[in-house]
């Protein structure tokens, strides 16, 4: 088998893996009817820092309506497609770093997999997929495109502005005016439209 086979069966092994294992009784983790009520449009029923954390619900939500087969399967759908661009994502740093097979079956082959995608109800997985793009982005040069994935990753989870501030600490003096304002823009746009 050559080695590039071996380093993108991985995570497609992971995702089977992930899906069977992860999926049994998803909805009844702690915080996931928070989330769900924000799907059906219930915000004011959700305290706060649940309340801020909209994109995730939004999206689920939508899902549910347009295949008419309601949140939970829109939850459903949400957290396949998040856990597969998260992989897809993941794994693509990985080649670009050249990241030896181990640590690859290492990365690929952890419970943690199993346990993100369990909680996807929660905005983890999506977030995490948000902020792989992110640095996927910042890797590859597209420093604007990247700091404009800061205003979706607010809205699914408000820690985004944590990993801001460690934006601009790794990136001082890297990175031009006009991308750092893009970032700065994004996030205190994600910011007041989580707030209002």
């Amino acid at each position: 088998m050559s080695k590039r086979f071996l380093f993108w069966f991985l995570p497609a092994w992971c995702l089977c893996f992930a899906l069977l294992l992860g999926l049994p009784y998803a909805a009844y983790v702690p915080d996931a009817g928070q989330y769900r009520l924000l799907a059906l449009g219930q915000h004011g029923a959700v305290p706060a820092p649940f309340s801020a954390r909209i994109l995730g619900p939004a999206m689920a939500g939508w899902l549910g309506r347009v295949t008419g087969l309601g949140v939970d399967t829109g939850f459903l759908l949400l957290g396949i497609v998040c856990l597969i661009a998260l992989l897809g994502l993941m794994a693509g740093l990985l080649w670009s770093w050249r990241a030896p097979l181990v640590v690859s079956a290492a990365i690929f082959l952890m419970p943690f997999w199993v346990d993100i995608f369990h909680d996807y109800y929660l905005p983890d997985l999506l977030h995490a997929a948000l902020l792989a793009a992110l640095l996927l982005f910042l890797l590859s040069g597209y420093t604007s495109l990247a700091f404009v994935l800061l205003f979706p990753a607010y809205l699914a989870r408000e820690s985004t502005l944590l990993v801001a501030g460690c934006l601009v600490f790794a990136c001082w003096r890297r990175i031009r005016l006009r991308p750092a304002l893009v970032g700065a823009l994004a996030i205190l746009s994600a910011g007041l439209i989580s707030r209002h």
